[in-house]
């Protein structure tokens, strides 16, 4: 790919319209911030400049361009982010040698198999069975069907893969990859899905990454009721939210997200009017998907089947959820096991729970008072011994504290004795979620460091010309500083010409601070140089090698010392 036509897109793409269509960004100075994408936090730390066109987080230390940011928070590579900016800024990409990355051939492959098995199903005999099913015992519209591309593999070994190979001239080998066949070890192909009712699973994105195949009723005894594609180089299931790619710009408007456990639970509902909704597989949210649901609400409606309270797998994943920051509440189903069950029987009760959904620490204090009997000893110890580990981790000790009084009460205990079994389960708890570390965080910066970063920080938004001045430069000893400031330009203060390594540190620098007014400015760097320059000269004169040199520096020290320092700058 010829570097003009990155260029090209570069110079012309806004990296801060990028970003705000995925972040929520606020004027600060001449830049932008908010909250990271990349880490949970609650006090905005990522930072944009219009300038630089570059992002940095200070928090988790993640930074870039445009490129960069597509690549890490879209999971693009390269190839797929230039397209998508071409695409944007209207830049033609003429270079004859652009390669088809892996991912792209397994997306392929995806899409052409979702389209295969849905013509199936809608005009082919073969699928007649399928949407009678479909349609007749399941309630699911011809409209839905179409929405989400739901499909039928037949009851062959090779449907699929004869149509990708011998009609469309796939390799076998790129079948296996995006997990649509098996290759036995004599090389015969054969379909993973046959016999079932497919659902393409999308990434956010809308492009198709996996498959998830369900027997019809009865279905073979010896077959699993569901099977999904394997983990690819595209479908990793603990990051992907079923009908986000179509639910998206629904949960943005209706501020929530309802959260059901399967493909059928999410296209009832949808089929009803809930259409901010989005399937997990089982009842647990990991971080990944906490993460990426993050992007469109903070707030979530569980409506899953109704055993799922005080399962631990349940709980840990309730937990992700609030130490990203989410507001959980809960649709009680009553006496149905699953949404798609009172989507069918009564979808106006299933509105009507979603509407008023309860707070999930209720609803799982509540789900274990009905088990047992509150006012034996026995039922309150059981209580107890389910409960005290899940209030333990709540992260929010305002919160904690409220459910341990409401527990006491219903219980007719002191809140001392509930916060003390709480207690004893924090370091214990099967629950207990460690908090994501990121290993991209930058060691501490030790104190002349610091205090060097940020002289040259004030310099640059003060008079960037101030970084050629000699008295500048002796105080300055960490070697990528010292570099910077021997690269840099005062003419160019985009610093486009540094080299990438000082253009990034140089983006650092000037992305870190708040506007400053010009007088403030002045003072700052007026004083820190006096404390830099004390310094220098104190260790000069301690560590000279001659009493006259000693003498000159304890001179220079006395000066800087004085009330009547000759300042830097006016």
């Amino acid at each position: 790919m010829p570097s003009s036509q990155i260029e090209d897109i570069k110079s012309k793409v806004d990296i801060v319209s990028i970003i705000s269509e995925r972040v929520q960004l606020t004027k600060s100075g001449s830049n932008f911030k908010g909250l990271c994408p990349f880490h949970s936090e609650k006090t905005p730390s990522f930072m944009v400049s219009p300038e630089l066109q570059i992002y940095k987080c200070f928090g988790c230390g993640e930074g870039g361009d445009v490129f960069t940011f597509l690549e890490k928070y879209e999971g693009m590579e390269f190839g797929e982010a230039l397209k998508y900016l071409a695409d944007i800024t209207g830049v033609k990409l003429t270079s004859a040698n652009i390669q088809i990355s892996d991912k792209d051939i397994l997306y392929e492959l995806n899409a052409l198999a979702a389209r295969f098995y849905n013509y199936l199903l809608l005009n082919h005999p073969v699928g007649k069975l399928a949407l009678n099913y479909l349609k007749e015992e399941r309630k699911i519209s011809q409209e839905s069907i179409k929405i989400f591309n739901i499909g039928f593999a037949p009851g062959r070994k090779n449907a699929l893969s004869d149509f990708l190979i011998n009609k469309k001239k796939y390799k076998a080998k790129d079948l296996e990859k995006a997990g649509l066949v098996f290759v036995s070890k004599f090389g015969k192909v054969y379909d993973r899905f046959e016999g079932r009712i497919i659902f393409p699973i999308s990434d956010h994105r809308g492009n198709v990454i996996a498959l998830a195949g369900r027997q019809i009723p009865p279905g073979k005894p010896n077959m699993g009721k569901y099977i999904n594609s394997p983990e690819t180089l595209i479908y990793h299931k603990s990051s992907s939210l079923f009908g986000l790619n179509i639910t998206k710009e629904f949960i943005r408007k209706e501020g929530f997200a309802v959260v059901v456990e399967g493909e059928i639970d999410l296209i009832s509902s949808f089929g009803i009017g809930i259409k901010n909704t989005v399937a997990i597989k089982g009842s647990a949210f990991t971080a990944d998907q906490a993460r990426l649901l993050s992007r469109y609400t903070k707030e979530v409606v569980l409506a899953l089947d109704s055993d799922f309270a005080g399962v631990a797998a349940s709980i840990r994943g309730i937990k992700i959820l609030e130490d990203a920051g989410f507001d959980i509440k809960v649709a009680e189903l009553g006496i149905y096991k699953d949404p798609d069950e009172a989507a069918i029987a009564n979808p106006e009760f299933l509105k009507e729970k979603v509407s008023k959904s309860i707070p999930v620490w209720d609803f799982i204090i509540d789900k274990c008072l009905a088990k047992y009997d509150k006012t034996s000893s026995s039922g309150k110890i059981k209580i107890s011994q389910e409960l005290t580990p899940i209030l333990s981790n709540i992260s929010n000790k305002i919160i904690k504290e409220h459910y341990i009084h409401k527990l006491a009460k219903l219980l007719n205990v002191s809140d001392e004795a509930v916060a003390e079994e709480v207690e004893k389960q924090i370091s214990k708890s099967p629950y207990e979620v460690q908090s994501r570390k990121d290993n991209k965080n930058s060691p501490p910066l030790n104190k002349t460091q610091s205090r060097e970063e940020k002289l040259i920080r004030l310099i640059l938004k003060a008079k960037p010309e101030l970084l050629k001045n000699p008295k500048v430069i002796e105080l300055i000893k960490t070697p990528i500083l010292r570099r910077l400031i021997q690269e840099f330009k005062p003419e160019d203060k985009a610093g486009k010409n540094l080299p990438k390594e000082l253009f990034e540190k140089y983006g650092e620098l000037v992305l870190s601070e708040e506007e400053e007014s010009e007088k403030t400015l002045i003072n700052e760097i007026n004083n820190l140089f006096k404390r830099m320059s004390l310094d220098f000269y104190k260790e000069k004169y301690k560590n000279a090698a001659t009493k006259e040199e000693s003498l000159i520096f304890q001179q220079k020290y006395k000066e800087f010392d004085s009330d009547k320092f000759e300042r830097i700058i006016e």
